[in-house]
């Protein structure tokens, strides 16, 4: 049979009730069981324009970095991040492995290890940019004095990365949005 329409399966999620007579096979599909209600703070309307393609993958992105307080102009620790996309360090390009985190890429799962066992609360990797690392993505477009008192005092040119290849290997975070919006960044 079709699957109800959306609204209907909405509602028959938040009217659902947990089954009295749970599955006693060993192995359930998960949360077989479980009325299916979507967390506090779910925007099906905006995962569901993605999935049909209404909205651009950027766009999407951009809505969850605005749902978890970062946004542009907010503090250095509160900038949109979005995953790097392509692997500039390939011979001819090629697309970077979306199934780990740049963090994991660049600096290995022993490096993951250390930062989970000596941080707390127990972490993997920041959920932020640094303001050093943003600093230096947006270079081209700060005034000099801001990216000198974020880097450092002495502005040497040659000290940051000329181009994309070495900009991606150069860092262990994630992208920003101003790499897709922004030309100027690459001036």
């Amino acid at each position: 049979p079709l699957d109800p329409a959306p609204e209907q399966r909405h509602r028959r999620r938040r009217d659902a009730k947990p089954d009295p007579n749970p599955n006693p096979n060993p192995n359930p599909k998960p949360n077989a069981n479980l009325p299916l209600v979507p967390p506090p703070g779910y925007r099906s309307n905006l995962t569901t324009k993605w999935i049909r393609r209404q909205i651009t993958n950027l766009e999407y992105l951009m809505a969850l970095n605005t749902a978890a307080g970062r946004i542009a102009g907010h503090g250095l620790g509160r900038h949109p991040i979005i995953p790097w996309v392509s692997d500039f360090t390939a011979p001819h390009g090629g697309w970077r492995d979306l199934k780990k985190s740049k963090y994991r890429i660049s600096k290995g799962n022993e490096q993951l290890d250390s930062t989970y066992l000596h941080s707390s609360p127990k972490h993997h990797v920041p959920e932020s940019l640094g303001s050093l690392t943003l600093a230096i993505y947006l270079a081209r477009t700060l005034p000099m004095d801001e990216l000198r008192r974020a880097v450092r005092a002495n502005f040497v040119p040659e000290h940051y990365p000329t181009d994309m290849a070495h900009l991606y290997a150069w860092t262990p975070d994630e992208a920003i949005p101003e790499f897709f919006l922004d030309p100027d960044v690459f001036r």
